[in-house]
Protein backbone atom coordinates (compact mmCIF):
# COMPACT_ATOMS: atom_id res chain seq x y z
CA UNK A 1 0.00 0.00 0.00
CA UNK A 2 1.50 3.47 -0.89
CA UNK A 3 2.35 5.55 2.31
CA UNK A 4 0.15 9.00 2.32
CA UNK A 5 1.78 12.56 1.60
CA UNK A 6 2.43 13.58 4.87
CA UNK A 7 2.37 13.25 8.46
CA UNK A 8 1.26 16.21 11.20
CA UNK A 9 2.63 15.43 14.28
CA UNK A 10 1.17 16.72 17.14
CA UNK A 11 2.64 16.19 20.75
CA UNK A 12 0.56 17.21 23.54
CA UNK A 13 -0.04 17.26 27.31
CA UNK A 14 -3.01 18.80 29.64
CA UNK A 15 -4.16 21.29 26.92
CA UNK A 16 -7.44 19.55 25.76
CA UNK A 17 -9.27 22.89 24.75
CA UNK A 18 -5.85 24.30 22.74
CA UNK A 19 -5.75 20.61 20.81
CA UNK A 20 -9.34 20.68 20.15
CA UNK A 21 -8.69 24.44 18.23
CA UNK A 22 -5.91 22.57 16.37
CA UNK A 23 -7.87 19.64 15.36
CA UNK A 24 -11.08 21.31 14.59
CA UNK A 25 -8.73 23.61 11.70
CA UNK A 26 -6.84 20.63 10.81
CA UNK A 27 -9.81 18.60 10.12
CA UNK A 28 -12.13 21.19 8.66
CA UNK A 29 -8.95 21.24 5.52
CA UNK A 30 -8.76 17.35 4.96
CA UNK A 31 -12.52 17.33 4.89
CA UNK A 32 -13.18 19.92 2.72
CA UNK A 33 -10.63 19.62 -0.03
CA UNK A 34 -10.86 15.72 0.38
CA UNK A 35 -7.43 14.96 1.67
CA UNK A 36 -8.16 12.18 3.61
CA UNK A 37 -5.94 9.46 0.95
CA UNK A 38 -3.32 12.33 1.01
CA UNK A 39 -2.78 13.22 4.93
CA UNK A 40 -2.45 11.43 8.37
CA UNK A 41 -3.03 13.83 11.70
CA UNK A 42 -1.12 12.30 14.44
CA UNK A 43 -1.50 13.04 18.11
CA UNK A 44 1.22 11.78 21.17
CA UNK A 45 -0.81 12.04 24.31
CA UNK A 46 2.07 12.66 26.53
CA UNK A 47 -0.18 11.19 29.63
CA UNK A 48 -2.38 13.95 29.63
CA UNK A 49 -4.47 14.45 33.20
CA UNK A 50 -7.32 16.63 31.67
CA UNK A 51 -9.79 15.22 28.79
CA UNK A 52 -7.34 14.79 26.16
CA UNK A 53 -8.04 11.29 25.44
CA UNK A 54 -11.78 11.36 25.70
CA UNK A 55 -11.61 14.50 22.86
CA UNK A 56 -8.76 12.42 21.05
CA UNK A 57 -11.21 9.65 20.94
CA UNK A 58 -14.20 11.12 19.83
CA UNK A 59 -12.21 12.45 16.56
CA UNK A 60 -10.95 8.83 16.07
CA UNK A 61 -14.24 7.44 15.91
CA UNK A 62 -15.10 9.82 13.26
CA UNK A 63 -11.94 10.52 11.08
CA UNK A 64 -9.77 7.28 9.92
CA UNK A 65 -7.07 9.36 8.93
CA UNK A 66 -6.40 10.21 12.94
CA UNK A 67 -3.66 8.22 14.44
CA UNK A 68 -3.29 7.84 18.42
CA UNK A 69 -0.49 7.09 20.49
CA UNK A 70 -0.86 7.55 24.01
CA UNK A 71 1.91 7.64 26.74
CA UNK A 72 0.86 5.90 30.15
CA UNK A 73 2.65 8.50 31.89
CA UNK A 74 4.46 11.66 30.68
CA UNK A 75 7.89 10.56 29.07
CA UNK A 76 9.19 13.79 28.80
CA UNK A 77 8.66 16.78 26.79
CA UNK A 78 11.44 15.75 24.02
CA UNK A 79 11.28 12.12 24.48
CA UNK A 80 7.08 12.77 22.97
CA UNK A 81 8.32 15.00 20.39
CA UNK A 82 10.44 11.99 19.26
CA UNK A 83 7.64 9.46 19.48
CA UNK A 84 5.36 11.96 17.86
CA UNK A 85 7.76 11.87 14.42
CA UNK A 86 9.24 8.39 14.79
CA UNK A 87 5.31 7.33 13.99
CA UNK A 88 4.57 8.96 11.03
CA UNK A 89 3.89 6.78 9.05
CA UNK A 90 3.70 8.86 5.78
CA UNK A 91 6.31 10.41 3.36
CA UNK A 92 6.75 13.37 4.75
CA UNK A 93 6.37 14.78 8.55
CA UNK A 94 5.90 17.98 9.65
CA UNK A 95 5.07 19.13 13.35
CA UNK A 96 2.77 21.19 14.78
CA UNK A 97 2.32 22.63 18.78
CA UNK A 98 -1.24 22.24 20.17
CA UNK A 99 -1.00 26.18 20.55
CA UNK A 100 -0.77 26.35 16.68
CA UNK A 101 -3.07 27.34 14.41
CA UNK A 102 -2.76 27.12 10.07
CA UNK A 103 -3.82 29.76 7.46
CA UNK A 104 -7.00 28.41 4.80
CA UNK A 105 -5.53 26.42 1.99
CA UNK A 106 -1.97 25.69 3.51
CA UNK A 107 -1.99 21.47 3.56
CA UNK A 108 -3.72 21.86 -0.36
CA UNK A 109 -0.14 24.17 -1.13
CA UNK A 110 2.32 21.80 0.97
CA UNK A 111 0.68 18.44 -0.32
CA UNK A 112 1.17 19.85 -4.09
CA UNK A 113 4.38 21.39 -3.62
CA UNK A 114 5.35 17.37 -2.07
CA UNK A 115 3.81 15.77 -5.31
CA UNK A 116 5.64 18.20 -7.54
CA UNK A 117 9.15 17.61 -6.21
CA UNK A 118 9.21 14.21 -5.38
CA UNK A 119 13.04 14.17 -4.47
CA UNK A 120 12.38 16.83 -1.48
CA UNK A 121 14.01 15.96 1.54
CA UNK A 122 13.32 18.56 3.59
CA UNK A 123 11.15 21.72 2.61
CA UNK A 124 11.20 25.18 5.13
CA UNK A 125 8.44 27.73 5.14
CA UNK A 126 10.01 31.21 5.09
CA UNK A 127 6.32 32.95 5.62
CA UNK A 128 7.41 34.38 9.35
CA UNK A 129 10.74 34.91 8.73
CA UNK A 130 12.02 38.44 9.60
CA UNK A 131 13.28 39.74 6.81
CA UNK A 132 16.37 42.28 6.86
CA UNK A 133 15.98 45.56 4.85
CA UNK A 134 12.78 44.07 3.25
CA UNK A 135 14.68 41.30 1.86
CA UNK A 136 12.02 38.48 -0.25
CA UNK A 137 13.02 35.29 0.05
CA UNK A 138 12.01 33.47 -3.08
CA UNK A 139 11.78 29.73 -3.96
CA UNK A 140 14.88 28.44 -4.21
CA UNK A 141 16.73 25.17 -3.46
CA UNK A 142 19.96 25.14 -1.27
CA UNK A 143 23.19 23.08 -0.08
CA UNK A 144 23.24 21.66 3.40
CA UNK A 145 26.17 24.62 4.22
CA UNK A 146 23.66 27.18 2.56
CA UNK A 147 20.85 26.13 5.10
CA UNK A 148 22.46 26.05 8.00
CA UNK A 149 24.18 29.64 7.26
CA UNK A 150 21.14 31.14 6.88
CA UNK A 151 18.39 29.39 8.79
CA UNK A 152 20.01 27.67 11.52
CA UNK A 153 17.79 28.54 14.13
CA UNK A 154 14.43 29.03 12.03
CA UNK A 155 14.57 25.62 10.60
CA UNK A 156 14.40 23.46 13.59
CA UNK A 157 10.81 25.47 14.66
CA UNK A 158 7.32 23.88 14.69
CA UNK A 159 4.84 24.00 11.77
CA UNK A 160 8.32 25.59 9.76
CA UNK A 161 10.00 22.40 8.51
CA UNK A 162 8.93 19.39 6.23
CA UNK A 163 11.29 15.82 6.15
CA UNK A 164 11.02 13.07 4.87
CA UNK A 165 9.63 11.01 8.18
CA UNK A 166 12.64 8.38 7.48
CA UNK A 167 15.21 10.67 8.47
CA UNK A 168 13.76 10.23 11.91
CA UNK A 169 13.63 6.50 12.07
CA UNK A 170 17.35 6.00 10.53
CA UNK A 171 18.67 8.34 13.59
CA UNK A 172 16.54 6.92 15.86
CA UNK A 173 18.16 3.29 14.84
CA UNK A 174 21.79 4.51 14.08
CA UNK A 175 22.21 6.97 17.07
CA UNK A 176 19.73 5.60 20.04
CA UNK A 177 17.25 8.83 21.60
CA UNK A 178 19.38 9.18 24.03
CA UNK A 179 21.76 10.93 21.25
CA UNK A 180 19.07 13.86 20.56
CA UNK A 181 19.39 17.33 22.39
CA UNK A 182 16.77 18.33 24.36
CA UNK A 183 15.20 21.29 22.73
CA UNK A 184 16.62 20.55 18.66
CA UNK A 185 16.28 16.63 18.55
CA UNK A 186 14.45 17.72 14.95
CA UNK A 187 16.89 20.26 14.05
CA UNK A 188 19.42 17.25 14.11
CA UNK A 189 17.69 14.56 12.37
CA UNK A 190 17.53 17.12 9.74
CA UNK A 191 20.66 17.29 9.40
CA UNK A 192 22.13 14.02 9.85
CA UNK A 193 19.16 12.45 7.08
CA UNK A 194 20.24 15.47 4.99
CA UNK A 195 24.30 14.78 5.55
CA UNK A 196 23.29 10.69 4.83
CA UNK A 197 21.30 11.28 1.89
CA UNK A 198 22.95 14.36 0.16
CA UNK A 199 20.96 13.90 -3.41
CA UNK A 200 17.64 14.94 -1.91
CA UNK A 201 16.75 18.31 -2.40
CA UNK A 202 16.20 21.34 0.36
CA UNK A 203 14.20 23.50 -0.60
CA UNK A 204 12.92 27.26 0.66
CA UNK A 205 9.35 28.37 0.37
CA UNK A 206 6.95 30.63 1.18
CA UNK A 207 4.25 27.95 2.30
CA UNK A 208 2.26 30.29 4.63
CA UNK A 209 1.99 27.12 6.76
CA UNK A 210 1.37 28.87 10.36
CA UNK A 211 -1.57 31.70 10.56
CA UNK A 212 -0.49 32.66 14.11
CA UNK A 213 0.70 30.98 17.81
CA UNK A 214 -0.48 31.13 21.02
CA UNK A 215 2.71 30.16 22.23
CA UNK A 216 3.53 33.29 23.59
CA UNK A 217 -0.17 33.31 25.77
CA UNK A 218 0.55 29.74 27.24
CA UNK A 219 4.43 29.84 28.09
CA UNK A 220 6.36 31.50 30.50
CA UNK A 221 9.54 32.46 29.63
CA UNK A 222 12.95 33.35 31.81
CA UNK A 223 16.62 34.16 31.20
CA UNK A 224 17.38 30.79 32.06
CA UNK A 225 15.58 29.12 29.53
CA UNK A 226 16.11 31.43 26.56
CA UNK A 227 20.05 30.39 27.43
CA UNK A 228 19.54 27.46 26.94
CA UNK A 229 17.31 26.55 24.44
CA UNK A 230 17.62 29.87 22.32
CA UNK A 231 21.45 29.33 22.51
CA UNK A 232 23.83 27.22 24.04
CA UNK A 233 21.29 23.87 23.11
CA UNK A 234 21.43 24.95 19.73
CA UNK A 235 25.24 25.24 19.87
CA UNK A 236 25.10 21.80 21.59
CA UNK A 237 22.95 20.63 19.34
CA UNK A 238 26.07 20.96 16.82
CA UNK A 239 28.68 20.04 18.91
CA UNK A 240 27.26 16.69 19.25
CA UNK A 241 27.51 15.89 15.75
CA UNK A 242 30.88 17.01 15.16
CA UNK A 243 32.45 13.83 15.43
CA UNK A 244 29.89 12.15 12.69
CA UNK A 245 29.71 14.85 10.33
CA UNK A 246 32.90 16.44 11.09
CA UNK A 247 32.79 20.30 12.28
CA UNK A 248 34.19 21.57 8.86
CA UNK A 249 30.61 20.65 7.60
CA UNK A 250 28.89 22.08 10.57
CA UNK A 251 30.95 25.48 10.67
CA UNK A 252 28.08 27.55 8.41
CA UNK A 253 25.72 26.84 11.57
CA UNK A 254 28.53 27.66 14.53
CA UNK A 255 28.88 30.70 12.47
CA UNK A 256 25.39 31.46 11.90
CA UNK A 257 25.85 31.54 16.19
CA UNK A 258 28.28 33.71 16.58
CA UNK A 259 27.05 36.07 14.00
CA UNK A 260 23.70 36.28 16.14
CA UNK A 261 24.96 35.64 19.40
CA UNK A 262 24.06 40.05 20.48
CA UNK A 263 20.21 38.94 19.86
CA UNK A 264 20.40 35.35 20.94
CA UNK A 265 22.36 35.33 23.97
CA UNK A 266 22.84 38.74 25.17
CA UNK A 267 19.98 41.42 24.34
CA UNK A 268 17.17 38.25 25.15
CA UNK A 269 18.40 36.89 28.15
CA UNK A 270 18.94 40.02 29.87
CA UNK A 271 15.61 41.42 28.84
CA UNK A 272 14.32 39.34 30.77
CA UNK A 273 17.13 38.77 33.53
CA UNK A 274 17.28 42.66 34.34
CA UNK A 275 13.43 43.58 33.92
CA UNK A 276 10.93 40.53 34.98
CA UNK A 277 13.38 37.28 36.84
CA UNK A 278 13.29 37.46 40.49
CA UNK A 279 16.88 37.00 42.25
CA UNK A 280 17.12 33.15 42.14
CA UNK A 281 16.43 33.05 38.33
CA UNK A 282 19.69 35.79 37.83
CA UNK A 283 21.89 33.59 40.06
CA UNK A 284 21.25 30.16 38.03
CA UNK A 285 21.11 31.95 34.81
CA UNK A 286 24.49 33.63 35.64
CA UNK A 287 26.51 30.37 36.98
CA UNK A 288 25.17 28.20 34.03
CA UNK A 289 26.93 30.76 31.37
CA UNK A 290 30.17 30.64 33.54
CA UNK A 291 29.74 27.16 34.14
CA UNK A 292 29.61 26.82 30.16
CA UNK A 293 31.28 29.73 28.59
CA UNK A 294 34.76 27.37 27.82
CA UNK A 295 32.99 25.73 25.11
CA UNK A 296 32.60 29.23 22.82
CA UNK A 297 34.96 31.13 21.00
CA UNK A 298 36.60 33.73 22.06
CA UNK A 299 34.21 36.48 20.70
CA UNK A 300 31.65 34.61 22.27
CA UNK A 301 32.67 34.43 25.69
CA UNK A 302 33.31 38.15 25.94
CA UNK A 303 29.41 38.58 25.14
CA UNK A 304 28.50 35.77 27.33
CA UNK A 305 30.52 37.47 30.25
CA UNK A 306 28.98 41.01 29.46
CA UNK A 307 25.72 38.96 30.75
CA UNK A 308 27.13 37.82 33.80
CA UNK A 309 27.85 41.05 34.62
CA UNK A 310 24.83 42.17 33.62
CA UNK A 311 23.01 39.90 36.09
CA UNK A 312 25.58 40.53 38.78
CA UNK A 313 24.59 44.45 38.77
CA UNK A 314 22.18 44.67 41.58
CA UNK A 315 18.54 44.27 39.88
CA UNK A 316 17.42 48.37 40.22
CA UNK A 317 20.80 49.66 39.17
CA UNK A 318 20.70 47.10 36.09
CA UNK A 319 17.08 48.11 35.71
CA UNK A 320 18.20 51.81 35.35
CA UNK A 321 21.26 50.82 33.39
CA UNK A 322 19.09 48.65 30.94
CA UNK A 323 16.54 51.80 30.50
CA UNK A 324 19.85 54.69 29.73
CA UNK A 325 20.75 52.21 26.92
CA UNK A 326 17.53 51.77 25.56
CA UNK A 327 16.68 55.35 25.43
CA UNK A 328 19.82 55.67 24.01
CA UNK A 329 19.23 53.27 21.28
CA UNK A 330 16.00 53.04 20.60
CA UNK A 331 14.70 56.38 22.09
CA UNK A 332 11.56 56.98 24.04
CA UNK A 333 9.13 54.51 21.57
CA UNK A 334 11.66 51.50 23.14
CA UNK A 335 10.66 52.33 26.20
CA UNK A 336 7.39 52.04 25.65
CA UNK A 337 7.57 48.88 24.29
CA UNK A 338 9.80 47.31 26.69
CA UNK A 339 7.39 48.35 29.08
CA UNK A 340 4.29 47.10 27.40
CA UNK A 341 6.74 43.80 26.93
CA UNK A 342 7.41 43.50 30.91
CA UNK A 343 4.18 44.22 31.98
CA UNK A 344 2.47 41.69 29.44
CA UNK A 345 5.01 39.36 30.92
CA UNK A 346 4.42 39.90 34.40
CA UNK A 347 0.97 39.48 33.59
CA UNK A 348 1.35 36.00 32.63
CA UNK A 349 3.03 34.85 35.49
CA UNK A 350 -0.14 36.91 37.75
CA UNK A 351 -2.61 34.71 35.35
CA UNK A 352 -0.63 31.59 35.45
CA UNK A 353 -0.66 31.79 39.65
CA UNK A 354 -4.05 32.99 40.17
CA UNK A 355 -5.87 30.37 37.70
CA UNK A 356 -3.05 27.66 39.18
CA UNK A 357 -3.82 27.12 34.90
CA UNK A 358 -1.42 24.05 33.57
CA UNK A 359 -2.30 24.91 30.28
CA UNK A 360 0.11 27.98 30.70
CA UNK A 361 3.46 26.48 31.82
CA UNK A 362 6.77 27.49 33.26
CA UNK A 363 9.20 26.48 30.67
CA UNK A 364 11.84 24.14 32.52
CA UNK A 365 14.51 21.48 31.32
CA UNK A 366 14.37 17.66 32.39
CA UNK A 367 17.84 17.03 32.40
CA UNK A 368 21.18 19.21 33.08
CA UNK A 369 23.89 17.75 30.69
CA UNK A 370 26.04 20.65 31.03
Amino acid sequence: MQPKVLTISIPTWNREKLLAGLLEQLIGQVEKYKLGNEVELLISNNGSEDNTHQIVENYITKYPYLTYNRNPFNIGGNPNVMKSMELASSEFLMVLGDDDRINEGSLTRVIEFLKSNPGTGLVVDSNKFKRKNSEVILEQELTLAELLRKYYWNMGNAGVFIIRSSYVKEGLEKYGAGFFNQCWSQTQFIILGLSEHNKDKIFIKDLNIISHSVHQDVTIYNSFYLWRAGYLELFMALKSMDKILGKVNLQPAYDYLKENVFQFALFNILQFGVFIDGEDLRDKTKKHVLKNAKHFSFFEKVILYLIVIGLLIPQPMAVWLGNLFILITKGKAGIVKKDQFVEMELEKRRKAEKLKSISVRKLEFETDNY
